[in-house]
């Protein structure tokens, strides 16, 4: 019972833990930027991140309330730690801002939040962080109707984005192995999916799992 407690509670430890280390670094990150402009710059990209982080939270705290689920096959903790990994690495090696790359990263976050949070909106309460089975039919409108799992492709794009602005060597890496978790995460979650019959039509109409025109 308590490492199911523990389990359902990691979402929720990451963010923390995350923040706590992240913001502290881009605090300092602020003062040593030095222009006013990036700073502003900076800060934008900043508030725009945490905004949509601290929108995810309630998810978070509603999975306390759920039933610990062992089909994520440790895929979630360890996109926690990538995460952090990536966020850390770019911020604490960032010197200044390029307004075309910052810009480009911008527009990605943004249309990665708007892909990520439309399609959480249609899920409504039943969405979890967790791999967790269909009850009843699943949702066949807005991007679903384009891949099966919109709400992995927003939150890749957005961490694209954020990479592209906070770019060095060690995030790119951990950019990438965001994307191979991701795309395991992808295989293990229709393995459990498909034991909904509704959702083996639902993959006959909506072919593409995670990239348009490619898989």
């Amino acid at each position: 019972m308590k490492l199911d407690k523990i389990s359902a509670a990691m979402p929720m430890v990451y963010t923390v833990v995350g923040y706590s280390l992240n913001i502290s670094l881009l605090v300092y990150r602020c003062f040593k930027l030095g222009n006013p402009i990036d700073i502003i710059l900076f800060l934008i990209m900043c508030i725009i991140y945490l905004a949509w982080s601290v929108w995810e939270i309630r998810i978070s705290l509603r999975e306390l309330k759920l039933e610990a689920s062992t089909n994520d096959k440790s895929t979630l903790e360890i996109a926690g730690i990538i995460k952090n990994i990536m966020i850390f690495a770019g911020l604490l090696s960032l010197d200044n801002i390029n307004l075309i790359i910052w810009t480009i990263g911008i527009v990605l976050i943004i249309g990665g939040i708007y892909i990520r949070v439309s399609a959480i909106k249609l899920v409504g309460e039943s969405y979890s962080h967790r791999i967790r089975e269909i009850v009843g039919t699943p949702i066949m409108t807005g991007p679903y109707k384009i891949i099966r799992h919109p709400s992995y492709l927003g939150t890749l794009i957005i961490h694209t984005g954020l990479v592209l602005i906070l770019f060095n060597y060690i995030s790119l890496i951990a950019l990438i192995l965001w994307y191979a978790n991701a795309v395991y995460r992808v295989i293990s979650e229709e393995v459990v999916l498909l034991r909904n019959i509704y959702y083996k039509d639902y993959i006959k109409k909506t072919k593409y799992r995670l990239f348009p025109l490619i898989w």
